[in-house]
């Protein structure tokens, strides 16, 4: 075998060959079968790519670290000025928070997030 050559061996990627090869596989079924076989060989060809971890926003995200907001701010364990800028924030439609570096203080102020240096403080 050719070196650098990578055989892919997929049970599934074989079945969609198969009805690829058939001269009697109607024209929606061919590129359903096309579509799976691309989706396959995408997967193994990227397989050994270095992947990097990073942290996302999503909404439930949002949620428990406004959960946890009020829930210090109730307790009095944090300012309420501090908390009512990190609603307001967490409340936005915005991708980028207007006050990140405020928020990233109030999640760890509260143990929802670990300090730069990896600490996680008790909330």
């Amino acid at each position: 075998m050719p070196e650098g050559l990578i055989v892919v061996e997929h049970p599934v990627l074989e079945d969609r060959l198969a009805v690829l090869r058939d001269a009697a596989t109607p024209h929606g079924a061919f590129r359903q079968a096309l579509s799976e076989a691309s989706a396959i060989l995408a997967i193994e060809a990227t397989r050994d790519l270095p992947t990097v971890e990073r942290a996302i926003d999503t909404p439930l995200e949002r949620v428990r670290l406004a959960r946890a907001v009020i829930a210090h701010s109730q307790a009095n364990t944090i300012e309420e000025k501090l908390a009512n800028a990190a609603l307001l924030d967490l409340g936005s439609d915005s991708r980028w928070l207007l006050r990140a570096g405020l928020l990233q203080a109030v999640a760890v102020r509260v143990g929802a997030a670990r300090t730069p240096a990896g600490v996680l403080l008790a909330a």
